[in-house]
This record gives C-alpha cells, sequence and structure tokens, in this order.
C-alpha cells in the first residue's frame, strides 16, 4: 500500500505548526475532539471500521479507522482524544 507508506513518512517527518522550519500548509497540527460513535462491521466481502468525531471545524466528522485493532475498538462515546493534521 504504497500510499500509506508515504502518508506515515509524511507524519514521521511533519513538524509543528508552530516550529520556525514550518509552512503553515504542511505541518502538524492537534485538535481536540470527542467520540460520538464508532461502526465496526466485520464482514467477509465489506467490512467497516469507522470513527465519527466532534470538534472545531477543522476536525473530520467521520475517520475511516482500517481495523478495530488497536484503537477503534477501545473507544466510546464520549471520550476524548487528540485528532493530529
Amino acid at each position: 500500500m504504497p500510499s500509506l507508506i508515504d502518508n506515515e513518512k509524511a507524519f514521521r517527518t511533519a513538524t509543528s505548526c508552530g516550529a520556525p522550519s514550518s509552512s503553515q500548509g504542511d505541518c502538524l497540527r492537534s485538535f481536540d475532539a470527542t467520540v460520538t460513535r464508532t461502526v465496526i462491521k466485520e464482514q467477509v466481502k465489506s467490512s467497516e471500521y469507522t470513527l465519527y468525531l466532534h470538534g472545531l471545524a477543522q476536525v473530520p466528522r467521520s475517520i475511516d479507522m482500517g481495523a478495530s485493532e488497536p484503537l477503534l475498538k477501545r473507544l466510546h462515546p464520549g471520550d476524548h482524544v487528540t485528532v493530529a493534521l
């Protein structure tokens, strides 16, 4: 999955938006959010692993987590999380 490898490399090399060397368009920002619900549907041909969030406008309303492990199955409505973008 080349796109995931590229995303992982970009995340590891990203600097904080407050760092002097970062450009505001390509830096790491953190936002607080609250879990509103999770969906875990494990089926043979089509599975769904979605995290739904409430937060500032920058926070996505839903995130495809790709799998229930290691995090999604441990989250519950009302849990506070930090979203890094």
